[in-house]
């Protein structure tokens, strides 16, 4: 988010002789950088976000992959033992997810479906084998959790496609997933696959920047972030009136 005096980020602001931004970020892997940019200036950035022991924080789930052009069906449950889910963020791609009101009548069980309970949650999803090597269709959600040294993540699934049913249960502690991330292929080599990013702590994952700025110029600012991951995102700008 982007704040700059009193107007958030795809708004319009006064020119002020101080002008007063405060930016906030949240990712969902390590962050690796923030920057305050205005044209070709960067205003103020942060580049270092250090490792976090703590408990809390956010881990990365994806399940896709497989032979091209073969679709699989996945019905997912996540819980949390001994811990506290906070919030799950699907990041589930599809139709609905661009204009729900274009979603063909018969699209039935291909389109994504997402539960929450106090303890864990649910998703049914389909996925495709990846049509190409640049095109991702794969699904996923993120799991913001509180916990503690006996936390774990237990993830049960069933995966059909073709006449082939794989049903799987993993448990993973914090501690398994801190220090690394982990694949699996449910059926062998170029099946579907489960991919368990690295557990991120809070400190690895939120920026703030509050800041004062006396500028000699009034283009447009805006915000721009990349994760450790490689994703990135780019807020809208905030641009100047008199």
């Amino acid at each position: 988010m982007l704040f700059v005096n009193d107007a958030f980020q795809g708004q319009k602001t006064k020119k002020l002789k101080t002008t007063q931004v405060r930016a906030y970020v949240v990712g969902f892997d390590k962050l690796d950088s923030v920057e305050l940019v205005q044209g070709d200036t960067i205003l103020a950035g942060q580049y270092d976000f250090p490792s976090d022991e703590s408990y809390s924080g956010c881990v990365d789930f994806m399940f896709g992959w497989g032979k091209k052009h073969v679709r699989t069906s996945w019905d997912i449950q996540v819980d949390i033992i001994d811990g506290v889910l906070l919030d799950v963020s699907p990041r589930l791609r599809g139709i609905d997810m661009v204009d729900p009101l274009d979603t063909p009548e018969n699209a039935g069980d291909s389109l994504p479906r997402f539960t929450r309970s106090e303890h864990g949650a649910c998703f049914r999803i389909v996925t495709d084998g990846n049509s190409n090597a640049v095109t991702d269709s794969s699904q996923g959600f993120v799991l913001d959790i509180e916990g503690n040294e006996r936390t774990k993540v237990k993830l049960q699934f069933r995966a059909c496609w073709g006449d082939i049913v794989e049903n799987r249960t993993l448990i993973f502690s914090i501690d398994d997933l801190r220090h690394r991330s982990t694949s699996e292929y449910v059926h062998g080599f170029v099946s579907p696959a489960v991919a368990i990013g690295r557990f991120c702590a809070r400190g690895e994952v939120i920026c703030k920047i509050e800041r004062d700025f006396q500028l000699s110029s009034f283009q447009a600012v805006y915000l721009r972030a990349y994760q450790q991951n490689g994703d990135c995102v780019f807020s809208s700008p905030v641009s100047f009136v008199e």
